[in-house]
């Protein structure tokens, strides 16, 4: 049997592990493990923050049918997470670092991460002079050295001779931002270009989006490009610890038994849109996430898939590709492999789905809509406004747009029904 490696990093923009944004960024290991594997650089989360993406990718389903609605809410402890059901075939379950608790099939490997981070802020620490810093205690004691650290050992262990299926959790590059020294200056904030944004922009957008915007329009440039430099240098840590998981597996000779997958819970406006963080909205640079496969046999070693893919269809394309049966209703995943996308075979959707917790959002290659539960919304034409500056939901020269994607919206949640009610939801839902 495969043994399996999930490597999800927290926070990480897709379009820094891609080397578009930022191309300076020092990636080795993340460069090598794209040349012996898949890209795909068109994959979707479900939601853009923690708890609900990281519910929706462990078990396939959207956060609405989870009753995950934000951060707050539990994960339903009757569902099955891809841990749970690959231990009832055979696999040793188990997670190192950061999870959130939304992998509990996985048996979890803890350490103290209070006293590992460098601050007790665990967002962005506005305060003046706190924006970012270092972590200084012994590199070795960071906490995703540490949970890196963890999953070696347990690899040197033996496991009892049975097959893995490993979850590596890395808090970076997620605030707080105090990475040790060595990642803390890598770059300078000299060589940052900060994103630009129309002065009329903001008019434009829900008002629910000045929370977001005004935490990064209250930070002078000089701080705005500390904080990028940062985040960046912490981008760097997360490549180090890919670097360091896929050595512990060559070390044991098991790199070659094993299918490794890389990828990030969501991303991070990191100043587009004058909005830090990845709160109240869904814009590109908050909803793409990387995704790396690397299969045993070197199959599509350095090949880059376009194909539409969302988070929720990587437990049914796992299950394919270990030769695992999709567990029966009704715990049966709402996505679907895209093992032909890998191969280059097909087109794997026409558009993705996300939500927030009072918003439903649909994208097509050429569209995005965002329908808002008091009436109003966001209409990109992304072939002309790829930076979603101009919001057209209002556009009478748009109307036949808006309607299809909306009828889209409504076939979506009619195929997918809210599965439970979850007191921490006020949305389409709750």
């Amino acid at each position: 049997m495969t043994n399996l490696l999930i490597i999800m990093a927290d926070q990480l923009r897709q379009d820094i592990v891609q080397h578009a944004a930022y191309p300076f960024v020092r990636l080795p290991n993340l460069d090598r493990l794209r040349g012996d594997g898949v890209t795909l650089g068109e994959c979707f989360c479900q939601y853009p923050i923690c708890c609900p993406s990281r519910a929706s990718f462990i078990t396939g389903k959207y956060p609405h049918q989870l009753g995950m609605w934000n951060n707050q809410c539990r994960f339903p402890a009757e569902e099955r997470d891809l841990g749970r059901h690959l231990a009832e075939h055979g696999y040793d379950a188990v997670a190192f670092g950061k999870t959130h608790a939304m992998a509990p099939g996985f048996r979890s490997v803890r350490y103290d991460i209070r006293a590992t981070m460098g601050s007790d802020n665990h967002g962005y620490n506005l305060t003046p002079g706190r924006e970012v810093g270092v972590f200084d205690g012994d590199e070795e004691d960071d906490c995703d050295f540490m949970a890196v650290r963890q999953f070696a050992d347990y690899l040197a262990s033996g496991r009892e001779g049975r097959p893995f299926a490993a979850f590596l959790g890395i808090y970076a590059p997620h605030p707080p931002l105090f990475p040790p020294r060595r990642f803390a200056g890598l770059y300078s904030p000299d060589t940052i270009k900060l994103p630009t944004a129309p002065d009329w922009e903001a008019a434009t957008k829900p008002a629910i989006q000045q929370v977001s915007r005004q935490r990064w329009t209250c930070l002078d440039e000089t701080v705005q490009r500390r904080v990028v430099a940062t985040y960046l240098g912490m981008a760097t840590l997360v490549d180090e610890c890919v670097g360091r998981a896929l050595a512990a597996l060559n070390e044991h000779g098991l790199l070659e038994e094993t299918l490794v997958i890389f990828t990030s819970d969501h991303g991070e406006q990191l100043g587009e849109h004058r909005m830090i963080g990845k709160f109240h909205q869904v814009y590109e640079g908050s909803l793409r996430v990387p995704l790396i496969l690397r299969l045993p046999d070197g199959r599509w070693a350095g090949a880059e898939r376009n194909q539409l893919v969302e988070m929720c269809d990587v437990f049914p394309t796992l299950c394919e590709l270990l030769q695992v049966p999709l567990p029966d209703a009704p715990h049966t995943p709402a996505g679907s492999s895209f093992a032909r996308a890998l191969a280059g075979e097909a087109e794997h959707r026409s558009c993705v789905h996300a939500m927030l917790e009072s918003a439903q959002m649909v994208r097509t290659r050429e569209w995005k809509l965002v329908q808002y539960t008091d009436g109003g919304g966001e209409l990109y034409d992304l072939t002309d406004d790829p930076r979603e500056w101009v919001n057209r939901y209002g556009d009478p020269s748009c109307e036949a747009v808006r309607v299809e994607l909306t009828a889209e919206i409504l076939r979506h949640l009619l195929r997918h029904p809210c599965g439970r009610f979850n007191a921490g939801g006020n949305g389409f839902f709750g």
